[in-house]
């Protein structure tokens, strides 16, 4: 994206921000660390996970829109193409780690957890995987309208209706479709132009008012996913203040890095941590937040000033020809 919009850069990274905390929080509750603190943290991460991806499926669906909606076949091909090769190569050294790591932390990964990684997706390259498969069902739905957003809707609803349905992540699929289309719709009529701060006030009373009544028919999670993504939205869309945080836009702006390195720095320094017999929560909290954001912001840097090394983060250039040259031409 040749123009950047500010409040975009600075919500996604507040967003960025949510999912390293809660994988921290995540990895404290699978770990049974800090037994005192559990009932928190377990609000913590129930609360951050009703929203926090569909928040960024909605970035993404803007950005999406935003930059590619009237793009041909071949220039949605390259990045879906790219996505899926950072999903399968990331997620097969984060596997290959946990196997030598078994016994240190939380997850248990065998040889045949790689060998189904175009079915079973692991965490937290899910989200690749699921934006691949989103990128190409949104350029089969263009132009979009009011019909095609109505089935999304309904396919959201079945999904969190029925068993989930982990096989090529078909449930996350259909569920984020939604949000992702949602995205879409607010790049396309340009609402975030029209955002002022009663929105934010009034998204917040309709949430107090659905917590409390909860009166959604089974519906709650699609509600209230939609309801606080919404809060933020509108909140960064009419607050200047936000825009100009600086950590946020750090985030916002090395969000790919910090996504692919992070959970390796959440959850290395719990296990540093551990091994020298530190249990102070908040020093875990800020070690792991504070290193997983800056180690791959450095490693970014690092591999983006050597240009063989470059596809680290941009598989691309290794895989096309034609997107090695131009990205060369942007400099």
């Amino acid at each position: 994206m040749s123009n950047r919009i500010e409040w975009i850069d600075a919500a996604k990274g507040f967003t960025m921000l949510l999912v390293i905390i809660g994988h921290c929080v995540d990895g404290y509750l699978k770990a049974h660390m800090f037994p005192s603190y559990t009932k928190q943290l377990q609000f913590i991460f129930d609360f951050l996970y009703s929203f926090h991806m569909p928040l960024f499926f909605i970035l993404s669906g803007f950005l999406y829109y935003y930059s590619y909606n009237n793009s041909n076949l071949k220039k949605i091909k390259t990045k879906t193409i790219e996505l899926i090769a950072l999903y399968f190569g990331y997620s097969i050294i984060q596997c290959l780690v946990q196997i030598a790591m078994v016994g240190k932390i939380n997850s248990n990964i065998s040889f045949s957890d790689i060998l189904f990684l175009p079915v079973y997706t692991v965490p937290p390259y899910w989200y690749l995987y699921v934006l691949a498969f989103l990128y190409v069902i949104s350029y089969a739905l263009r132009p979009l309208n009011k019909l095609k957003f109505s089935i999304t809707l309904l396919l959201c609803i079945l999904s969190v209706t029925y068993t989930q349905i982990r096989i090529f992540s078909l449930s996350n699929i259909v569920y984020y479709l939604l949000f992702f289309t949602i995205g879409g719709v607010i790049a396309l009529k340009r609402y975030d132009m029209q955002y002022k701060k009663i929105y934010s006030l009034f998204f917040v009373l309709l949430y107090l008012a659905t917590t409390f009544l909860g009166y959604w028919f089974g519906m709650e999670r699609i509600v209230n996913a939609f309801l606080l993504s919404m809060i933020v939205l509108t909140a960064f869309c009419s607050f200047d203040f936000l825009k100009s945080v600086w950590l946020l836009n750090l985030c916002g702006k090395y969000c790919l890095p910090i996504y692919l390195l992070h959970s390796y720095l959440t959850a290395g320094t719990r296990v540093v941590l551990k091994v020298i017999h530190i249990n102070n929560i908040y020093l875990y909290l800020v070690f792991g937040i504070v290193l997983g954001v800056i180690i791959p912001v450095i490693v970014y840097e690092f591999c983006n000033s050597y240009k063989c090394l470059r596809w680290v983060f941009k598989p691309i250039l290794l895989l096309d020809k034609d997107a090695k040259i131009a990205y060369n031409q942007r400099g």
